[in-house]
């Protein structure tokens, strides 16, 4: 559970702090209920933080056959997020879901396209999942890097 704290805090610190220009800078004001209006969030019953870890292939002297090398990424089976891979989770209350959601929408990250990251290894994230309790979307985050990847790209 204190890796799901320390993420909620680093993602309001962050923008909280990014007025300077750093990171993030507050750029619309919308209130929670005006955000829940709009996609995705119109469609988002739960929201939960995730911690999960990579299966690493450790190649042995025996493997006859080089397995291919797989970018590390949130837990997926068929393709699929699969919450029972994860091995930390924290689902957000009324209150938390509304701080997040204003990080999400009513800050602005810089683009940082020109910096090159070598280390981007995911270990945490946010899974928005729908009222018949399937996951719509996520965003997984590389606290090392500072980079993330959204899925959908809609999301």
């Amino acid at each position: 559970m204190k890796t799901l704290t320390i993420i909620l805090i680093l993602l309001s610190t962050t923008c909280s702090f990014g007025q300077s220009g750093d990171y993030c800078g507050k750029k619309k004001k919308q209130t929670i209920s005006q955000i829940k209006k709009q996609f995705p969030f119109d469609r988002t019953h739960t929201i939960k933080l995730v911690s999960f870890k990579h299966e690493y292939h450790v190649m042995q002297e025996s493997d006859t056959v080089a397995v291919p090398y797989r970018e590390p990424e949130i837990p997926k089976t068929n393709g699929t997020v699969d919450l029972t891979k994860i091995f930390e989770s924290k689902t957000l209350d009324h209150k938390l879901t509304g701080r997040l959601l204003d990080i999400l929408v009513n800050y602005d990250n810089e683009e940082r396209d020109s910096e090159v990251a070598f280390c981007y290894e995911p270990r945490n994230g946010i899974v928005f999942i729908d009222t018949a309790d399937k996951v719509m979307g996520y965003v997984e985050i590389c606290f090392d890097c500072l980079r993330y990847k959204v899925e959908p790209s809609n999301l």
